[in-house]
């Protein structure tokens, strides 16, 4: 790999231009502003865009299957219907064939082992903190974890205290 390959990568949290809103969600203004927006957006998409999507679809596949099973003879569209009618029972009747064994084999099995409650000190110990650390750490509002690349906890920052 030469010099030009190589990527930088920053480290130190000071040099990154991340904006200071992101840590400390107070410094958003016009919050209902852009929830304004968002419910517009939103409205939009399911009482404008959705519907009229559906329409076209209604409206060229409609011509599709008019060309197709009204466009023959009598009989060949009462064909046409009935093997659409049973393809539609065949496919409700394998859906619920499939439901009904999913439903018998998992009625009653739970997969999730019990999770057993873990005391204050089996906890300090696996974080490796002291008693009164942890306590610290459990009273915080917001707490950054540091691992290393072991995946153990090094280091930690609490941002902000309970009142």
């Amino acid at each position: 790999m030469n010099n030009s390959d190589k990527v930088d990568i920053i480290s130190d949290v000071s040099k990154l231009d991340i904006p200071k809103f992101i840590d400390q969600p107070k410094l958003v203004k016009n919050k209902s502003k852009f929830y304004v927006l968002q419910l517009l957006g939103w409205s939009f998409w399911t009482f404008l865009f959705i519907p009229l999507f559906t329409l076209m679809l209604w409206i060229f596949q409609g011509n599709l299957i008019k060309s197709y099973i009204f466009a023959e003879k009598l009989n060949v569209q009462l064909m046409n219907i009935a093997w659409l009618g049973a393809l539609i029972v065949l496919f409700g009747t394998t859906l619920l064939l499939w439901a009904s064994y999913n439903w018998i084999r998992f009625a009653n099995v739970n997969n999730q082992d019990e999770v057993e409650d873990v005391d204050n000190h089996v906890l300090s110990k696996y974080l490796s903190v002291s008693s009164q650390e942890l306590d610290t750490m459990q009273h915080s509002k917001n707490i950054v974890l540091h691992y290393d690349e072991s995946g153990h906890l090094f280091d930690y920052e609490l941002k902000q205290k309970i009142s």
